[in-house]
């Protein structure tokens, strides 16, 4: 594990998250595109946290992705969602100016599932209108609906591509992630 600070923010660097990025290279041109596609989704969350004023204390850097800890709770949940929903709108901005893949992703990150960006800002906003054991509550289950169209539309892509697993693998990482949630992160 590598650990620096700089402007009183504490970064985390994992050595399987170096071996993820050096895989992403290797594996061809288009791979470029997806690290930066990455780097603008995970960029737009932490540009919003410093527009609001509440910079991250620490920024991990691990094998499944990037964590932002937050260096103290933010203002409102109005201003959670706008951090969640930040890294999608960098995205589409992205995919507006012809980066596709972007689109796409920023798309994605939009559904309403707990392990994405549209989840975490669903239940913010939920929570600023009911308990956050309802918003939770709410927001597991809209996870689900979403989640069994998807489901269906993994296993068909797979028969039908005759051994694409991609979609299939972010389905079971949606639905692990859902079922394997500890309550106390609602």
């Amino acid at each position: 594990m590598i650990r620096f600070r700089i402007l009183r923010i504490s970064f985390e660097l994992s050595f399987p998250f170096f071996a993820s990025i050096t895989l992403l290279l290797l594996l061809g041109k288009g791979s470029a595109a997806a690290a930066a596609v990455i780097a603008a989704h995970e960029g737009g969350h932490l540009l919003m946290q410093f527009l609001l004023g509440a910079p991250p204390k620490r920024i991990r850097f691990h094998l499944c992705g990037i964590d932002l800890e937050k260096r103290s709770a933010l203002v409102s949940y109005r201003d959670d969602a706008l951090v969640s929903l930040a890294g999608p709108a960098a995205n589409l901005l992205l995919g507006f100016f012809g980066l596709r893949l972007s689109f796409w992703f920023g798309l994605a990150h939009l559904l309403p599932i707990l392990s994405l960006d549209g989840g975490n800002a669903l239940f913010a906003l939920l929570s600023g209108c009911f308990s956050r054991e309802t918003a939770g509550r709410a927001v597991y289950f809209c996870s689900f609906f979403f989640l069994l169209p998807l489901g269906v539309l993994s296993v068909r892509a797979l028969l039908s591509s005759q051994g694409n697993y991609s979609l299939l693998f972010v389905f079971l990482y949606l639905l692990f992630g859902l079922v394997f949630r500890k309550k106390e992160d609602f």
